[in-house]
């Protein structure tokens, strides 16, 4: 399967299988969304992916309440995939 240019939305995507499934995607080729807890390590996970050569993308998006039904990552994504309609995968 080719997975080059797709973008992927992995929830606990900053430690474990998240974090080691967000390398293995960013090496084939696509972008990945860590989506995780405020107090994770997402954000370090993120630049450290970007500087190893992900190239931004790799971005962590934690969720904007406490609240899962009032959860709304995708407002804080780089706007050029919230326009383009490509989500890919969803891994959970």
């Amino acid at each position: 399967m080719d997975i080059k240019g797709a973008v992927a939305l992995i929830t606990g995507g900053a430690s474990g299988l998240g974090a080691a499934t967000a390398r293995r995607l960013l090496d084939a080729g696509a972008s990945v969304v860590l989506l995780d807890l405020h107090s994770s390590p997402g954000e370090s996970l993120a630049a450290e992916l970007n500087a190893a050569g992900a190239d931004g993308r790799a971005v962590f998006v934690p969720p904007t309440s406490r609240t899962k039904s009032r959860c709304r990552p995708p407002s804080m994504l780089p706007s050029r995939w919230a326009r383009s309609g490509s989500w890919s995968t969803v891994l959970a």
